[in-house]
């Protein structure tokens, strides 16, 4: 948080508003390691093909927040937070 308290100045009127949330994105949890095998973890769990990453991304796009947090839930499993989507997507 400090850091982008002394960014302040060099990003003036760049940015309306924010949500601003706990935690640090350098937390151990919160870094993926291996991303593209965490994508086609995520892509076989809800259906998709692995490969080639055009078809993934293109796939992955069509599926539902709530299918990808659980997809996620169940690839992922070093998160401490239980995973919780409401329906403001539906």
């Amino acid at each position: 948080m400090h850091i982008i308290l002394t960014l302040v100045l060099v990003i003036e009127g760049l940015f309306q508003r924010a949500i601003m949330q706990s935690g640090s994105a350098l937390c151990d949890w919160a870094i993926e390691r291996s991303p593209l095998r965490f994508a086609r973890d995520i892509a076989e769990s809800v259906g998709c093909p692995s490969s080639p990453s055009n078809q993934l991304v293109e796939c992955l796009r069509s599926i539902t927040p709530t299918a990808l947090l659980k997809a996620q839930s169940k690839v992922k499993v070093s998160s401490p937070f239980i995973i919780v989507c409401s329906n403001i997507y539906s």
